[in-house]
């Protein structure tokens, strides 16, 4: 990437993301799954577009541990290399799964036995909308996006 401080390794590591975008194999791991009651892949606009929309469609309010987010070392670098943030990023490859809690824990099991990397971020609260973030043990705003960050690039 021309103008950007990354070795060709990480930049070669970057462009073979683009092979591993599917959700397909968790979807429908989960689709097999008791207790589901919503998937949502996490296009334009990111994740945090992508947990609002979830909690709209649903009704329902959602805690969110960020501290518990997974975003890979290189999607942190470039994003503090462009100024922006990995939670309002195109996510394609990654997908949302709400299931009752006392069913997550076989999910979780499943998933990774698949060899997909799968991680809990939060929990789905009383009805309403919106979303609450809690980062090192206390509340924090929530990030909106009035565009992808990438399109905000250009």
């Amino acid at each position: 990437m021309k103008g950007l401080d990354a070795p060709e390794t990480e930049i070669e590591k970057c462009s073979m993301f683009l092979a591993i975008i599917s959700i397909l194999k968790e979807a429908q791991i989960a689709a097999r799954s008791e207790g589901i009651s919503a998937m949502h892949d996490v296009t334009e606009g990111g994740l945090a577009t992508a947990l609002m929309e979830l909690g709209v469609a649903g009704h329902h309010r959602i805690r969110v541990d960020m501290d518990s987010i997974p975003v890979f070392p290189e999607t942190k670098k470039i994003c503090r290399m462009l100024d922006i943030d990995p939670l309002g990023l195109i996510g394609s490859g990654s997908l949302l799964i709400c299931c009752k809690k006392n069913f997550s824990d076989n999910l979780i099991t499943a998933i990774r036995e698949a060899g997909i990397d799968v991680t809990c971020i939060g929990e789905v609260l009383e009805e309403g909308q919106g979303v609450d973030a809690v980062k090192q043990a206390k509340r924090v705003d929530w990030p909106t996006f009035e565009a992808d960050e990438i399109t905000r690039l250009f």
